[in-house]
């Protein structure tokens, strides 16, 4: 995302407020550009820290997930088609049997 641009539209938006809502700070990513553009750390230091969020984030995620479907089935990604649907069919034959 960096390589395509997300710096340089954090910088526009920038310009247009976009760091004067307080919604824009909930965003990933956006205040950590934010403080690169201000001299707050370098380029790579910005794609660790945003790797690190993002990671954090998908594990609250599945954490609060796991939470609200505790009937939810992990299944591996990728597989065949066919090996998913043969894993939904006996989970719900051992549900309703």
């Amino acid at each position: 995302m960096i390589a395509n641009g997300w710096i340089e539209e954090t910088e526009n938006l920038a310009k247009q407020g976009l760091f004067s809502a307080p919604t824009a700070w909930q965003a990933l990513g956006y205040p950590l550009i934010g403080e690169y553009l201000r001299g707050g750390f370098s380029l790579d230091e910005l794609e660790e820290r945003i790797v690190t969020a993002t990671w954090q984030f998908a594990r609250r995620q599945l954490t609060w997930f796991r939470g609200q479907h505790k009937e939810a089935i992990r299944l591996e990604m990728p597989q065949p088609m066919e090996r998913l649907l043969e894993r939904v069919v006996s989970e719900l034959e051992k549900k309703y049997d």
